[in-house]
């Protein structure tokens, strides 16, 4: 009888920490599992910009090395609110050539709520800037840090917050503060911040627009 061949097991290949977050499985895009990742990857991203320093952008290079998607930096745009850590320099890191991430109105509309649920006007007016120099729409979304439950880290009443607001939109002007104040009215109404809403419209234009956004509310 002939002997049986041995059968080798092949070594494992080492995959190196820099392909954590390289790729993607092939996964629909709805799925738990695209969630799972997508929630891992923000938890990295927080932690890192939380620390700074000046080789942040090192560092998510390391961590990141393919495209980013829309729904990642979403995610993390939202966890990094949550946490009341500052978005704006992630956001440059994400927007930078090479990345795969361009233009989208969701993620610019967060970045604009990341700075005003930590109080930065300063911060909201670049993004309200940018936002105004891509001609990318504006929603009551960015407003919601507004809602006294919100849980935002800002100080004083809701009117002294839009008034804040205002000011931004203000300093960029165009269609974004067109777009803007609409939304602000919006947002306001519907959190039940008439008299907020009512200071808008009169610092403003008496549109009938905005007087119809309260009545709807």
């Amino acid at each position: 009888m002939l002997p049986f061949p041995r059968l080798v097991r092949a070594p494992l290949r080492h995959v190196p920490s820099r392909a954590a977050f390289s790729g993607r499985r092939s996964v629909p895009h709805d799925s738990d599992a695209d969630d799972s990742s997508d929630a891992a990857a923000s938890d990295a991203i927080v932690r890192l910009v939380a620390a700074g320093g000046g080789g942040l952008e090192a560092d998510l290079d390391r961590l990141f090395a393919a495209a980013l998607s829309h729904g990642l930096v979403s995610s993390a745009l939202r966890a990094l609110t949550d946490r009341a850590v500052p978005a704006e320099r992630f956001f440059a890191w994400a927007s930078s050539l090479g990345r795969g991430f361009s233009q989208c109105p969701r993620a610019h509309n967060l970045l604009v709520e990341n700075a005003g649920s930590l109080g930065d006007y300063g911060a909201m007016s670049r993004a309200l800037a940018l936002m105004s120099e891509r001609r990318l729409p504006l929603t009551d979304r960015p407003f919601a840090f507004l809602a006294p439950s919100s849980g935002s880290s800002r100080n004083g009443s809701v009117e002294d917050a839009a008034r804040a607001v205002l000011g931004a939109l203000d300093g960029v002007g165009g269609p974004c503060r067109a777009s803007g104040v609409f939304s602000l009215v919006k947002a306001l109404a519907s959190m039940g911040e008439f008299d907020a809403a009512v200071s808008v419209i009169e610092e403003t234009a008496r549109k009938v627009r905005y007087y119809n956004v309260l009545v709807a509310a």
